[in-house]
């Protein structure tokens, strides 16, 4: 396999993401403790306050500028009221 040498813009959007990535998981890290199952993280991450936390991130991290102007409100509702495709809420 043949090495790919990326162009300083590729290199600066791959930054970009590493810094994105970053945060979010830092979010989410915080709906982790020690015993919740998988489907307990997926059904706590997706809450109003975790959708809060990463809506500060988007404000304040320079990286998620580009994230700033999408509609989340989508997201805002399956928190309310959950997702009714939900096929996880039975475990």
């Amino acid at each position: 396999m043949a090495i790919i040498v990326k162009s300083p813009r590729q290199i600066e959007f791959m930054r970009e993401a590493g810094k994105i990535t970053a945060g979010a998981r830092s979010i989410a890290r915080q709906a982790i403790t020690a015993g919740i199952t998988t489907a307990e993280i997926d059904k706590n991450t997706w809450t109003e306050e975790m959708l809060d936390l990463l809506m500060e991130y988007i404000r304040t991290e320079p990286a998620a500028e580009k994230y700033r102007d999408l509609d989340w409100s989508k997201e805002y509702d399956l928190a309310r009221n959950g997702d009714p495709n939900d096929t996880q809420s039975a475990l």
